[in-house]
């Protein structure tokens, strides 16, 4: 189970790409097998009746991506990608003099959610499942524009050696957190919230100036098995 939470951790959307390709035409390869292609489609009367029918993932925009082998097609605009970037969290041992390490992809994620979902905050603590167990309370937080730190931790599977931990990022002000921020950043705080929600109704009107300007496209395609007669 840890070995599959691991794997799917480290998978990029340039990976799945890759797989719906591959699955694609194998589909395509295989269109004579109807039945077994379109089993979850209905009967066995129906399923001779129909065709493999899928997304091409080689012929589509680039804000496109394909999934389920073929079946869904995501559109991925860039206007609505997460404000917050790639967050990076890291850990110290308190013996390792300024050599930062950037915990594990799982680990991060998760951390990363608890801590925007406001989990860490409200509990004043936090532990999360992935490549390692790892638990994580809050001390003397600091926080500036791109860093926020003052959590401790440990890996909890045999190792409890106490570390330190950071986030490395573009502030994410958070409910819940305000006892423990300066009143300096919490005017800091308001003003990105501020320049945020502006940034919001620029893009929108870009977006609407762009409405009917701006298409991608995606096809859909039917393999034909070679000498199959007339379609």
């Amino acid at each position: 189970q840890k070995l599959s939470v691991f794997l799917k951790s480290e998978l990029t959307e340039y990976d799945r790409s890759a797989h719906a390709q591959k699955s694609h035409r194998r589909r395509l390869d295989e269109c004579g097998s109807i039945e077994g292609a379109l089993a979850f489609e209905g009967n066995r009367e129906n399923q001779k009746r129909q065709k493999v029918w899928t997304w091409d993932p080689e012929q589509c925009g680039r804000q496109f991506v394909v999934e389920e082998q073929g079946m869904t097609a995501l559109m991925m605009l860039d206007e609505d990608e997460d404000d917050n970037g790639e967050a990076r969290w890291q850990y110290i041992e308190h013996d390792a003099g300024n050599k930062w390490k950037d915990f594990p992809k799982g680990i991060a994620k998760a951390l990363e959610k608890g801590y925007s979902r406001g989990r860490l905050w409200a509990n004043h603590e936090l532990s999360v499942e992935a490549e390692r167990n790892f638990y994580m309370y809050i001390g003397s937080v600091k926080a500036t524009d791109w860093v926020i730190s003052g959590f401790n931790g440990y890996f909890n599977d045999g190792y409890c050696e106490e570390v330190s931990v950071q986030r490395l990022g573009p502030r994410n002000p958070i409910k819940g957190e305000e006892q423990f921020l300066s009143t300096k950043q919490l005017q800091r705080d308001q003003q990105i919230l501020k320049n945020r929600e502006r940034m919001k109704d620029i893009k929108a009107k870009m977006r609407e100036k762009q409405r009917g300007f701006d298409t991608e496209s995606i096809r859909g395609t039917i393999g034909l098995k070679f000498g199959s007669g007339i379609q």
